[in-house]
């Protein structure tokens, strides 16, 4: 849906909180848009959706976010520093190419976000001359994933990234916990009937049917339903 492409005099965009996507090209080619604000609902990010908005210096990926599109915020010169959320799992193929100014890059996801072995998400100029900013506990996995690894910098810094020390919430089907220290995490149905209760450390995703769960963990209960 391209929702406002080619709108050259879009300014500011504040997506109200209940969107849950943006979709394939909604804001490409929108030269004059240098703010954009998404909510905590959004989950995944389309294709091209901020292709060539050159007037983009900053974007923060919401927590909540596990996809970001191909081509998602190609050639957007002006942007500097992007912050990927906790949960991003996937990142299509040069969803950041042609962003030639950017160099401050915040990853908060203990897990690299995936990309496909035969692509790249990322200019040389980034790789090269930028830094990338991820969460304590994950350096080695970082050094090891495809693309990410081309970093020449990799800093380790939680207060900058506002890093939590325990992740809770849906994707696909499951629940998906994830920790940078060892926790016990019990889950709940709406009956009180324990589901599962496990020790974890890192990133484990549960399979569970569509409902209501309640989890517990660090002493600390979360409610998460699953589709």
């Amino acid at each position: 849906m391209q929702t406002f492409y080619g709108c050259i005099h879009l300014g500011e965009v504040i997506i109200p909180n209940g969107v849950t996507s943006i979709e394939n090209w909604a804001f490409q080619d929108c030269a004059c848009l240098s703010g954009v604000t998404l909510p905590k609902s959004v989950s995944s990010i389309g294709e091209s959706a901020f292709q060539g908005c050159v007037g983009l210096t900053e974007i923060t990926i919401p927590d909540g976010v596990v996809k970001i599109g191909r081509f998602a915020f190609r050639e957007c010169t002006g942007l500097q520093k992007i912050t990927l959320s906790n949960c991003l799992d996937f990142i299509g193929d040069r969803a950041f190419t042609g962003c030639n100014k950017l160099s401050d890059i915040n990853s908060k996801n203990l897990t690299p976000p995936r990309i496909s072995l035969d692509t790249y998400c990322f200019t040389d100029f980034s790789k090269k001359n930028g830094t990338l900013f991820i969460p304590e506990g994950s350096m080695d996995a970082y050094k090891a994933a495809h693309e990410w690894k081309e970093f020449f910098k990799i800093v380790v810094d939680n207060e900058a990234l506002n890093i939590q020390p325990l992740r809770v919430y849906a994707y696909n089907g499951t629940i998906v916990i994830d920790t940078n220290k060892e926790e016990v995490v019990s889950i709940y149905n709406l009956n009180g009937q324990l589901v599962k209760s496990f020790k974890i450390q890192g990133r484990q995703s549960i399979p569970l049917k569509s409902g209501l769960y309640v989890v517990y963990a660090n002493n600390t209960g979360m409610k998460v339903f699953v589709n």
